[in-house]
């Protein structure tokens, strides 16, 4: 429109919607005007966080995105994940004004394991301006991780807690530096029955996710030999040995000081 003064102007928040009305050009206008401004204000609703923040390529896995507002518009919730150009949706639910729930998609031929910036659009309305960050990361290849540490070796002291540490790898050989991942672990005592039976007896442990790749497992045997299987869950649920897994550690009374650190 052409340069005035003293027009009205109105916004109209259901349609994001900027409207002036005449005013004064060397006479009295009566025109109307209006500009779409929902790119710069936003919809009537934002997005603050996902949790979890982190997730495999292979995605799938399902996030809770945090907002406010998410009710007040109705139609399709689209979860946009975009790094630079690059971009991957998800279809969400609305659980309730500040909650959606979405599953992530499969960037593994798009994104890639990157940082990414989190938008949400419900029905016709525009992507949030507001925005939250989520990473995907190279999924954990348990031929690539290993386990390490006293409580997978030999002549180690019977009765007293010993410990070893799992470190996660990607396909391209480096450390995770997150957890979250399943395991299934078994520990059991080898007990000789006579006769060259023996029988398993499964041992309690403790399983610490460090949240930085590395994973602690405690425990404690008695005198002996322990059989140790340590499985990844890969992205299709199927548990996967570790690299060197089944471990065979020996427990001694006469083992020396020490050697369970």
């Amino acid at each position: 429109p052409q340069a005035r003064e003293h027009s009205a102007v109105c916004y109209d928040p259901e349609e994001s919607r900027l409207i002036m009305f005449g005013g004064w050009a060397n006479k009295w206008l009566d025109d109307v005007w209006q500009i779409n401004v929902s790119s710069i204000v936003g919809p009537p609703y934002a997005i603050l966080k996902v949790e979890p923040p982190l997730g495999p390529v292979t995605g799938n896995m399902h996030v809770t995105v945090r907002g406010v507002g998410f009710q007040s518009t109705n139609g399709m919730v689209i979860v946009a994940f975009s790094a630079g150009k690059l971009e991957a949706t998800g279809q969400g639910e609305v659980i309730d004004d500040e909650t959606i729930k979405v599953p992530t998609p499969n960037v593994q031929a798009t994104i890639g394991a990157k940082d990414c910036i989190v938008r949400v659009q419900i029905g016709v309305r525009d992507l949030t301006t507001t925005t939250a960050k989520y990473t995907f990361f190279l999924n954990s290849i348990a031929e690539k991780s290993l386990c390490y540490g006293p409580g997978v070796l030999q002549e180690q002291q019977a009765n007293v807690m010993t410990r070893f540490m799992i470190q996660t790898r990607n396909e391209e050989g480096g450390n995770r530096k997150s957890g979250r991942e399943d395991f299934v672990i078994t520990l059991q005592q080898k007990i000789p029955l006579g006769d060259g039976k023996v029988l398993f007896e499964d041992l309690p442990y403790e399983l610490t996710d460090k949240n930085d790749g590395q994973y602690e497992v405690k425990y404690q045997a008695d005198e002996g030999d322990v059989v140790v299987h340590v499985k990844l869950v890969d992205e299709s649920g199927k548990p996967r040995p570790i690299r060197g897994s089944p471990f065979k550690p020996t427990f001694s009374k006469m083992a020396r000081n020490k050697a369970n650190e």
